[in-house]
């Protein structure tokens, strides 16, 4: 392995590691002290991740339109009738990831499907089976086989969350978990 992939690969694991202690820290608190503390996680990982790693940023297509979903069927994210998509790039280990499926979950039965969510992880299918079924996710869990979407992604940390619109063109990278004001922005009308 040389130099330069083994840097990566710590500042990505770094990134996680900041990710889930910031997450744990702040618990089940709302408001301005997690999104300080999100802000805070966010600057930190771009402090951290070599400019010349990015492959997906906004403007860009996705390299991936579809997905397999847990029963073996494809999604085609291109044939969407819907305006946006809010990609939630997650593992089922990560607490911060649980916490932010549960609160889009819930926000996203009340759109009038402008903008759907959905989940994306290449984790094993079957743990993904057990994890959606467990905690009562509603919002469809999608495969990532290789892992090619959070590869692609400037940041390697859980959860990612990617908003494209209907040509699957990246409008927003959100790294780490959404902040308040980002999530209600997100669920305006456009």
């Amino acid at each position: 392995m040389t130099l330069r992939k083994s840097i990566i690969l710590l500042a990505s694991f770094s990134c996680i590691v900041l990710c889930y202690v910031l997450g744990a820290w702040v618990g089940n608190s709302r408001g301005s002290q997690w999104d300080g503390n999100i802000l805070e996680a966010r600057q930190e990982m771009m402090k951290m991740i070599p400019s010349d790693t990015v492959m997906l940023a906004v403007g860009t297509r996705l390299p991936r339109s579809s997905f397999e979903t847990l029963d073996g069927a494809f999604v085609h994210l291109d044939s969407s009738t819907a305006n946006r998509s809010l990609l939630i790039i997650f593992d089922p280990a990560c607490e911060t990831c649980e916490y932010e499926i549960k609160q889009l979950t819930e926000m996203a039965s009340n759109l009038d499907r402008k903008t759907v969510v959905l989940a994306i992880s290449s984790a094993n299918p079957i743990d993904l089976i057990r994890y959606k079924r467990e905690m009562g996710i509603e919002i469809p869990i999608l495969y990532d086989r290789g892992g090619i979407l959070i590869r692609s992604a400037p940041y390697q940390v859980f959860p990612l969350n990617i908003l494209v619109d209907s040509n699957l063109t990246v409008e927003r990278i959100f790294p780490g978990a959404l902040l308040s004001t980002e999530i209600s922005e997100l669920f305006k009308d456009k």
